[in-house]
C-alpha cells in the first residue's frame, strides 16, 4: 500500500469527521455510544474495510497507518466501536480466511463464559459473553472459544442471542449476549490457529492505545484554548506559571504514550509471534498511566467548565477513564513487563531496554 493511499484514507475521515461528528452529535448519541448514519457514511467510505486484502476489497492498510485512523476516530470521539469493526473483526476473519460479514460486525474480547459443544452438523452454544462492544446494535458478534483444545472462530448473528444492556463511563455500549443451546451452522464455525485469542487481546491493547492517545489529544487541544481564551486576575490563564507547568507535564505523557504505541504497532507481528511483549505492554501502560494524569490535568486547568454537560471535555476524558481499563489495565501489563524483566536477568536488562532487533 502506498504512502498516497494512507494519506487519502485519513484525509477522508478527517473531512467526514471535521464535517459530521460534532460534540452535539456526540453528544445526541450518549445513549448506547452509537450513531448509525455515521457509522454508514464510513461504510459507504470502505474505510471499514481498510485492513482487509484486496481480494475482500481492502487495501491492506498495515497495522501503524489503522492506529492512526484510530486515533483520529477517538479524538473526535466518534460514537460507534471503531477498534472493533474497522481493525480487531477484519484481523479475525484474514486470520481465519473468510469473508468480512456484512453490516456492523463487532468483537467480543472475553468468551472463558461461552461453551461450544458438538460437532460439524450439530454445533451447539451456551453461556455468555460480557461487555461485548456495540453487542445490542450488532449484526455479527465475531468470537474465539476452545474446543477440545483447538482455536474456533464463530461468526454469531444478531438473531441467535439474548441482549442486557450495558454501557461503560463514557456511555459507550457493552452488552451482555446470552446463549442456550443456540444452534449453529457449521459456516459459522471456522478453523483458526491456536494462540489467536491471545494474539486477538494483545491487538485490542495496541488498539486501545491508539484510542487513548487520540481522546488525550483532543483534551490537551481544548485545555490549550481553554487557557488561552480564560483569563483571571486581568490575564489569560495561559501565563500562569503553574497552569504552564501541568500542560507541559500533559504534553509530555501524551508524547511518551504517542511514541510507544507506534513502536507496539510497528512491532506488533514480531512481538505476538516471538512472545516479545515488552513494546505492547509498554504502550498500554504508558498510554494508561497518561490517560489518568491527563484527564485530571484537562479538568483542572478547566475548572468547573470542564465538569458541565455542555462542555465537550467530558467526551474525551470519560473515554479516557474507561478505554485504559479495557484489554488489560496498568497493572495488568506492568506485571507482564516485570515478569520479563526479572526472566532476562540483571545483565540483559539494559539490551532489553535499548534493543531495536525486537
Amino acid at each position: 500500500m502506498s504512502d498516497e493511499i494512507g494519506t487519502l484514507l485519513l484525509d477522508s475521515l478527517e473531512r467526514l469527521l471535521r464535517d459530521q461528528c460534532t460534540p452535539e452529535r456526540v453528544e445526541a448519541s450518549e445513549e448506547g455510544g452509537f450513531d448509525a448514519e455515521l457509522w454508514q457514511q464510513i461504510c459507504e467510505l470502505e474505510l471499514h474495510r481498510a485492513a482487509l486484502p484486496e481480494a475482500q476489497g481492502g487495501v491492506e492498510a498495515d497495522l501503524p497507518l489503522m492506529i492512526e485512523l484510530l486515533r483520529l476516530a477517538a479524538s473526535y470521539s466518534l460514537p460507534a466501536p471503531v477498534a472493533e469493526a474497522m481493525l480487531l473483526a477484519p484481523w479475525l476473519v484474514t486470520q481465519a480466511n473468510i469473508d468480512l460479514p456484512d453490516g456492523l460486525v463487532t468483537v467480543a474480547p472475553l468468551s472463558a463464559q461461552l461453551s461450544l459443544s458438538g460437532a460439524a452438523g450439530s454445533w451447539l452454544l451456551d453461556g455468555e459473553l460480557p461487555r461485548v462492544p456495540a453487542g445490542r446494535f450488532a449484526d455479527q458478534v465475531l468470537v474465539i472459544v476452545t474446543l477440545n483444545g483447538a482455536e474456533k472462530l464463530l461468526t454469531l448473528q444478531a438473531d441467535q442471542w439474548r441482549a442486557e444492556q450495558g454501557k461503560n463511563l463514557a456511555g459507550e455500549a457493552r452488552d451482555k449476549l446470552s446463549f442456550s443451546a443456540q444452534k449453529l451452522k457449521d459456516s459459522q464455525v471456522t478453523d483458526i490457529a491456536n494462540g489467536s485469542a491471545e494474539k486477538l487481546w494483545q491487538l485490542g491493547a495496541v488498539a486501545r492505545s491508539g484510542q487513548l492517545v487520540g481522546a488525550l489529544r483532543r483534551a490537551q487541544e481544548l485545555s490549550h484554548n481553554y487557557v488561552q481564551e480564560r483569563s483571571q486576575f486581568g490575564r489569560p490563564l495561559a501565563k500562569f506559571q503553574a497552569i504552564q507547568q501541568q500542560l507541559a507535564l500533559l504534553a509530555a505523557d501524551l508524547e511518551a504514550a504517542s511514541v510507544m504505541t507506534g513502536l507496539a504497532a510497528l512491532s506488533f507481528d514480531k512481538a505476538t509471534l516471538s512472545g516479545d511483549l515488552l513494546d505492547i505492554a509498554s504502550a498500554k501502560t504508558q498510554a494508561g498511566q497518561a490517560a489518568g494524569m491527563g484527564a485530571r490535568i484537562a479538568h483542572q486547568v478547566h475548572g468547573a467548565m470542564g465538569f458541565t454537560q455542555e462542555y465537550p471535555l467530558h467526551h474525551a476524558t470519560r473515554r479516557l477513564w474507561s478505554w485504559r481499563d479495557e484489554y488489560g489495565n496498568e497493572s495488568v501489563w506492568a506485571t507482564l513487563i516485570g515478569g520479563q524483566v526479572v526472566a532476562a536477568g540483571g545483565e540483559q536488562l539494559w539490551p532489553l531496554l535499548t534493543s531495536t532487533s525486537r
